[in-house]
């Protein structure tokens, strides 16, 4: 891809408040075993027209199979036990098929980060 052709990238960092305010095209998520890897999504419920959350090949116990539940309730595409390097290619892969649908100049994505390890903050 050609610098010309690469998206404008945008981050802003957005407050509780504003979640149920504005619509997103993508929320992306985190399967994890702890209880907060849903409350996010539990608590707010953010609207918006695709919903990932992604899991970890490894540590499924604790609060993962409720947040599992959670997030199959909500409508979320799951994608379960997925190695840490595989996550780059699996979320590159989702934001071409987000990007793909829409001629809009900007693309609204929420991600929760609360629950990402280091390798996948990087």
């Amino acid at each position: 891809m050609t610098e010309a052709m690469r998206p404008k990238v945008s981050v802003s960092d957005v407050g509780i408040g504003e979640l149920e305010k504005r619509s997103y095209a993508l929320t992306l998520n985190a399967l994890g075993f702890e209880s907060r890897s849903s409350d996010l999504a539990r608590r707010f419920n953010p609207s918006s027209e695709s919903r990932v959350a992604i899991g970890f090949d490894h540590a499924n116990d604790a609060s993962y199979q409720k947040n599992l539940f959670i997030y199959r309730d909500l409508g979320f595409k799951l994608f379960e036990g997925v190695a840490d390097d595989s996550f780059d290619a699996l979320v590159r892969e989702i934001f071409e098929n987000i990007s793909g649908k829409s001629d809009a100049i900007e693309t609204p994505i929420l991600i929760d980060v609360s629950c990402f390890n280091r390798y996948r903050l990087a």
